[in-house]
């Protein structure tokens, strides 16, 4: 729920991904000869330009081709000029049933030829382990942890992987599939109820105002000091929006975030409890503690007081860490 900022580390790590994509770092991912998404596009091209009927189709995969270096690191803010200068007009080609190594929707070709599926447990959940992501990038309460099966030298094996959603929904969007700032990993939970809806929110931006465009609001609004036992059954966490109500009312329509965090109001309530039980000795003791145990310092402190990563950088590794922070911020215990 917090923007990763599109700078010069994202920026080189996309670069390589492009690079991987289009075969050139095989020591990384090896597609194997002749089996590169480019290729396996030209492929999809030359067999449908044999049938006068698919010339619309043709012309659909033709531009992913010219424009494929590009897509692979477009970045959002760039997302709709591309659809609407390339691909809007043919729309209503995508659901066709076309045969090519076996019949299927168009735009199903379009995603196995872009190897979607072949990054997608592997490739990209190294991305994602490097940007420090292991929750949901919309909701934030869930990890966006799944598991995965397949098969290896006649065993079934099982591997840890992320989830993922199409921000722009690979059934209308397909060229988009494989672009980098479109696979946001996502929860079970968002996935389902977003379903191939295009949400307002992208993870990335590159201004700096944009980061934290949402933030939790404790109601009611009190001093720690003021707080007691009979007020916390009063307590209610909602999520605002200042600059964009669109942006607010599409993220809870999608994602219907305010119900999803009122089953996590003992969360602050245990806030709450930490703040008025443990003054500044007390945090003070254990910074030094810290010390002790740590010469080389630790890497978020607060975390040891509130159980959250309190550091805003840290929010996509733990669940609830955005409501958390918030919270502390708006009780002035940060």
């Amino acid at each position: 729920m917090r923007r990763i900022l599109i700078d010069t580390a994202v920026e080189a790590r996309t670069k390589e991904f492009a690079k991987v994509m289009k075969g050139e770092l095989p020591d990384k991912f090896d597609w194997g000869k002749g089996k590169t998404p480019v290729e396996n596009l030209k492929a999809f091209y030359n067999e449908l330009k044999k049938d006068s009927t698919y010339f619309t189709h043709a012309r659909y995969v033709y531009n992913i081709i010219v424009l494929y270096n590009n897509l692979l690191i477009l970045e959002p803010h760039q997302f709709e000029f591309i659809y609407e200068s390339y691909f809007k007009q043919w729309d209503d080609i995508l659901d066709d049933k076309i045969r090519f190594r076996g019949e299927k929707e168009f735009y199903k070709h379009i995603i196995d030829c872009m190897g979607y599926a072949k990054i997608r447990s592997g490739l990209m959940r190294e991305y994602m382990k490097a940007q420090r992501i292991k929750t949901c990038v919309y909701c934030n309460a869930q990890y966006a942890v799944t598991t995965e099966e397949f098969r290896e030298d006649g065993k079934t094996k099982r591997i840890g992987t992320y989830q993922f959603d199409h921000n722009w929904p690979e059934s209308k969007y397909p060229f988009l599939c494989t672009t980098y700032f479109n696979l946001l990993p996502c929860c079970p939970t968002c996935n389902q109820t977003k379903l191939q809806r295009k949400a307002e929110f992208n993870l990335y931006t590159k201004n700096t105002i944009e980061q934290d465009v949402f933030r939790f609001e404790l109601s009611p609004d009190k001093a720690v000091s003021a707080y007691v036992s009979e007020d916390m059954d009063k307590l209610e966490v909602n999520l605002k929006c200042d600059t964009n109500p669109n942006l607010l009312k599409n993220h809870q329509e999608l994602f219907h975030i305010d119900v999803i965090y009122a089953e996590h109001i003992d969360v602050v309530e245990r806030v709450i409890v930490v703040l008025r039980a443990n003054g500044d000795y007390y945090r003070k003791s254990l910074q030094e503690g810290l010390d002790e145990l740590f010469p080389n310092g630790v890497e978020d402190p607060d975390y040891f007081f509130f159980g959250y990563y309190m550091d805003k950088e840290n929010v996509h590794l733990q669940p609830l860490s955005k409501m958390v922070q918030d919270v502390v911020s708006q009780l002035g215990g940060a």
